[in-house]
């Protein structure tokens, strides 16, 4: 297909229709948006004939986009409501940083088939324990400083 055709107005329109249903889904369902718009995106995206071959790696690259200019805007007005624990952000960002740089890295040297793979046992997981309504335990001791460090290498790695 074209890049005229991919850009067509029909195509801006689904994928603006996209947005608002994956949108709604995820504050319906209470689960990240991701989850729902990487296999879309992808599917789109293989119909398309858009990044044949690397149509996950594409979706991802995409989903997260989107993810970023949600979360800033979404972090702007819980923060305006003093609902930012911005120790524990501070604490976690060189981690994040280290584990996304990573994740990244790896993600872009493995096969589609396994991506796709590994994209959906991540969300069968999810599913399992939103089905269990599994919770850790609250707490009220603060993490350490290490500890913080390691939690965001684990979120930039599977983000």
């Amino acid at each position: 297909m074209t890049a005229v055709h991919m850009l067509s107005i029909e195509w801006l329109l689904l994928y603006a229709a996209l947005g608002v249903l994956v949108g709604f889904m995820a504050g319906l369902l209470g689960v990240g948006g991701g989850g729902i718009l990487v296999p879309l995106l992808a599917s789109l995206f293989a119909y398309q004939e858009i990044g044949t071959g690397h149509t996950v790696h594409l979706a991802l690259g995409t989903a997260l986009t989107c993810m970023i200019i949600t979360s800033a805007v979404s972090t702007w007005a819980h923060n305006a409501r003093g609902a930012v624990e911005w120790r524990v952000v501070g604490g976690m960002t060189l981690g994040i940083i280290v584990g996304a740089c990573a994740a990244t890295h790896i993600a872009a040297k493995v096969n589609m088939a396994y991506m796709a793979l590994f994209f959906a046992f991540f969300v069968g997981l999810v599913a399992v324990q939103i089905f269990i309504r599994w919770q850790p335990k609250p707490s009220n001791k603060p993490m350490r400083h290490h500890t913080l460090i390691s939690v965001g290498m684990s979120i930039g790695a599977i983000a």
